[in-house]
């Protein structure tokens, strides 16, 4: 790729390019004509290899703070307490999105006094919300309908219940359990669906298509009333003969986000747009308190407020 290519693709300007290819990390294939062909030519490999250095994954200090619910000076301290899974590229530290993060959240919000938001998967029993199972003998499906505790349960297609506890002992999983990777993609997609009254609906195989496709890190199930609500990260949709309603149903289903066809592909991208603001530190931390009674972080809390005013 050329020089501008390669400053776009590694978000820099020319006079950062300049100093990778001074330093030996960017290596011009044309260092004596350049200035004849007017831009340098530089390799793919090579920009794709400093471009992981640069962005290695995981999130930023602040966004971690944000997830939290916290001062970024609070993130700073757990890394140097050795709390957070990190790496640090070009002066910036990367926190990975494991169970270390999870843990200091949870940690953190007790301190608070907050009380932990219901999960829609249980990393003890390996089970997420909504996750079909096939009995060992009988080839009979079940679908987890409650992951809370020891009241969790899962529906047989005649609708009788069966304890999570019996479900691990005689049925085996027909989706895997998948955490999914970290993503650096931003904003989220929203589905909302009626919630079905047969544990064999297409609703609840996109639910699994999509643990599948994203992870349950990345995706948040939330039961509203009637409705089921399923935010995630954006994603891409391979349709195929056999999932063609899967698709139809995605697009009929959207209302945060938009989606891109092309070919047997569907893109769904956020269209939410990031702002930034500055606000006087007792302001903040008087929004962080209230956000917090609510297990939220302060940019959750601003949005679900700017959301009751439209209404």
């Amino acid at each position: 790729m050329n020089g501008k290519e390669a400053m776009k693709r590694l978000k820099i300007s020319r006079t950062k390019l300049y100093f990778y290819i001074q330093n030996g990390e960017l290596i011009p294939e044309n260092p004596h004509t350049f200035r004849m062909e007017g831009e340098y030519r530089i390799p793919d490999e090579q920009v794709e290899a400093l471009y992981e250095k640069l962005y290695p994954g995981g999130i930023t200090t602040k966004e971690a703070a944000a997830y939290i619910g916290c001062k970024p000076a609070v993130i700073y301290q757990a890394i140097k307490n050795q709390k957070l899974t990190t790496h640090k590229a070009e002066g910036n530290y990367y926190i990975e999105e494991d169970e270390k993060l999870e843990m200091f959240k949870e940690t953190y919000r007790q301190k608070l006094g907050v009380e932990k938001k219901t999960s829609h998967y249980n990393k003890q029993n390996r089970t997420y919300l909504f996750q079909s199972y096939v009995h060992r003998l009988n080839g009979e499906l079940a679908r987890i309908m409650s992951i809370k505790g020891d009241e969790g349960y899962a529906l047989d297609a005649y609708g009788e219940r069966i304890s999570v506890t019996q479900l691990l002992l005689n049925y085996y999983p027909c989706s895997p359990y998948h955490l999914g990777k970290s993503t650096t993609r931003k904003g989220k997609v929203t589905f909302r669906f009626v919630k079905p009254t047969h544990i064999r609906s297409l609703t609840y195989t996109f639910i699994e298509t999509l643990v599948v496709i994203v992870g349950l890190k990345q995706v948040r199930i939330e039961e509203i009333g009637t409705e089921i609500e399923v935010t995630c990260k954006p994603f891409i949709f391979r349709q195929g003969e056999e999932n063609h309603d899967l698709a139809e149903l995605a697009k009929r289903s959207l209302v945060s986000g938009k989606v891109v066809q092309q070919n047997n592909e569907f893109a769904f991208f956020s269209t939410d747009k990031e702002i930034s603001l500055s606000i006087d530190e007792d302001q903040y931390e008087a929004l962080r308190i209230k956000a917090a009674t609510w297990g939220m972080t302060v940019e959750e809390y601003i949005v679900r407020n700017l959301n009751l005013i439209e209404r």
